[in-house]
Formats: C-alpha cells, structure tokens, sequence
C-alpha cells in the first residue's frame, strides 16, 4: 500500500545512538522497485541481536530502537497464525527504511528480493493505525480488518504468500505473468463454486479489480485469513499447490 504523499513526519539527519540492537559496519544495497521506472537503490546494514533477520535503510536515522523493537513485534505476532505450509518457503525479508523511500506509504511487498519494506516513521500501533485510515479516507475505500495494527503486514504478506504459491507452481520465469493469471484464475474459480470472494475482502480489494490487480483482492482475503478470519481463498492456494507443486 503506498501513496504518493504522507502526514508521517520524515526521519531527520540528526545522529541518534542505537540503544539495544547493532548495526554491522558493512552496508550493502538492495533494490526497490526492480527493472521498474520506480526502481531505486537503497544502502542498507543488518540488524544483529534479532530473532527476525532485519535490515534498516542508513537514510534512517531516528526512532531506530523503536522501528525495529516494532517491527520484530509485528512479524512475531503475524508468524505465530501462519499455517506450517507457509512456512516451509522462502520467507520474506524485512527492510526498514525512511519515509520517502517508500514515498510516504506504510509497506510494500517487492518480489525482485523476495523483501518487505516498512516505514520506520510508523513505530507504533497508533501511527500505523493513524496512516492506514487516512489512506482509506484519501482513496475512498476501506482496507481489511483496518482497525488491527497488523494488518498492513498482514496484507503484504499476502502478496508474498501469492508470489511463493505461484513460483512453486510455474517457476520463477514470467512470474509476473503466472501471479496475474493465477489470481484470475483462482478469483473465477471460487466465484464457479457460489463462493463471494468480495464479502471476504475489502472494498479496497474489490475496487483494485478495475485496474485488473486481482493480485490485491487475493491479498486482502489473505490478509483476513492471517488475522483469525477463515476463509476459501487460503484453501485454495493451498490446494493448488499440493496439487500441482512439490511442497
């Protein structure tokens, strides 16, 4: 979920001591945005002392303890619903960076690394809840379970869930193209079988169809799925892969 501007105040350039985590003194680069006309360069360090493994943009210079201290918090919560199935795959990496590097959003999923990237000026519950609803008034919609802190997460979890299911399936090749198709499919599919896939995701999902991301759609359902709401759509995923992939 991103968006082109944000009231999260900007980290600022002021020096500010990492009170309970190490950086390594190495930095590295990751890009965001991959062979798109967003793609950008980021320099990053590792987080040591964590349970998660975490990187954090060096453009990010306030709030670390907190960002971080946060955003371990939140995987920790999200993994402790993930079905085992899940995983058994390639895990996401989580990278921390500066407000304008995700140009005011609150996280994304980018499949080119296998990464998502979180806002550091989002450190807590009431900023990220704060955000995730003025985003909603900005874009006239509603994103699911919007009044859980961890459902941005959870959203973009989704997407990596779709990503890992449809590179099991058909590979890494055109994988653009598998997940666009493979929603599709599994969207029609489910609507064959009577089932409303709209009344189990959001109105922001539904209303993404009509740029065609039916990928978004899929990521709200799961997104519900996650946070203790059942539904077919993870089924689903499921099934196929079993069916189809060697787990």
């Amino acid at each position: 979920m991103e968006d082109d501007e944000s009231d999260i105040t900007s980290v600022d350039v002021s020096d500010e001591r990492l009170r309970g985590f190490e950086l390594s003194e190495e930095e590295s680069e990751i890009i965001r945005n991959e062979g798109t006309a967003k793609e950008q360069i980021l320099k990053v360090r590792d987080v040591a002392n964590v349970s998660y493994p975490m990187q954090i943009s060096t453009s990010v210079s306030k709030h670390k303890d907190e960002a971080i201290s946060y955003y371990q918090e939140q995987m920790k919560r999200l993994l402790e619903g993930i079905p085992t199935k899940l995983k058994q795959g390639d895990l996401p990496n989580v990278v921390i960076v500066d407000s304008k590097e995700l140009m005011g959003g609150l996280a994304m999923y980018s499949w080119a690394n296998n990464s998502i990237f979180f806002n550091a000026g989002a450190f807590d519950d009431e900023r990220t809840l704060t955000e995730l609803h003025r985003y909603g008034r900005d874009m006239g919609a509603k994103f699911a379970k919007s009044d859980d802190s961890l459902s941005t997460l959870a959203h973009e979890f989704g997407h990596w869930t779709i990503f890992d299911v449809a590179e099991r399936v058909f590979g890494k090749e055109d994988i653009l193209e598998s997940v666009q198709l493979y929603s599709e499919d599994l969207m029609d599919g489910l609507l064959k079988e009577g089932y409303n896939i709209f009344k189990h995701s959001s109105r922001y999902g539904v209303d993404e169809l009509a740029s065609k991301k039916h990928e978004e759609l899929l990521a709200e359902s799961l997104a519900r799925y996650f946070l203790g709401e059942k539904n077919r759509v993870f089924q689903c995923l499921i099934e196929r892969l079993e069916n189809d992939a060697e787990i």
